[in-house]
This record gives C-alpha cells, structure tokens and sequence, in this order.
C-alpha cells in the first residue's frame, strides 16, 4: 500500500468520525426526545385480548389439581372465578380475567 492511500483513508476516517461527532452533538437530545415521545409503551398485559374469549375444558383438574381451558389453538392453566363446583371436560367457558398466565373463566351462559 502506498503511503498515499492510507494517508487518504486514515483522513476520511478523521473527517467521518468528526461530522458523527458534531451532529451527536447538536441534535443527539433532540432525536432521543423525538424517538421516546413516539415511542409506543410496552403493554402491560399482553394477554388482555383474551377477556371474553370463549373456550372449552379439556382438563377439569380432577386427577391433576390443574384445570386448564383451550382458547382457540392454545391450552391455558385456569380457575373459576365464583364457585367451587367442578366444570367437566367439555363445558363451554369464557374468559373472564387473566391473571399472569391463568385464565379465570366462568361457565358460557345459554344464548335463549
């Protein structure tokens, strides 16, 4: 390599790295408030779309202490929210809240 050639390369990189500089400097605070004001909060429950989702038992939590409810392709751990009767396999149930990664569901009452 010519000394030319690095001279020149090692120049761009001086002239590179002082314009980077210079615009951190003058508009760095004013991009990072620009970026956090449109930035989107995280969600605090990411599973709130499932409130009022309707599913069925598939484990009534008899033999495991578990029951768990399938919403739509995903099988959840859940509880029932106001009794302590035991829903069977196969009872249609809505989502009422969800509280971590448990459903509290409720018996889907009858359409008339």
């Amino acid at each position: 390599m010519s000394l030319d050639l690095i001279s020149g390369l090692l120049l761009a990189a001086v002239v590179l790295f002082g314009a980077g500089y210079v615009a951190k400097q003058l508009l760095g605070d004013s991009l990072a408030r620009i970026v956090a004001e449109y930035r989107t909060p995280p969600k605090p429950h990411e599973d709130r779309h499932l409130v009022g989702a309707v599913g069925r038992v598939v484990d009534d939590g008899e033999r495991s202490g578990r029951m768990r409810v399938r919403v739509g392709m995903e099988s959840w751990n859940a509880r029932q929210g106001s009794s302590d009767a035991v829903l069977p396999v196969g009872t249609e149930v809505e989502v009422k809240a969800v509280d971590g990664r448990v459903l509290e569901v409720e018996p889907k009452a009858a359409e008339t």
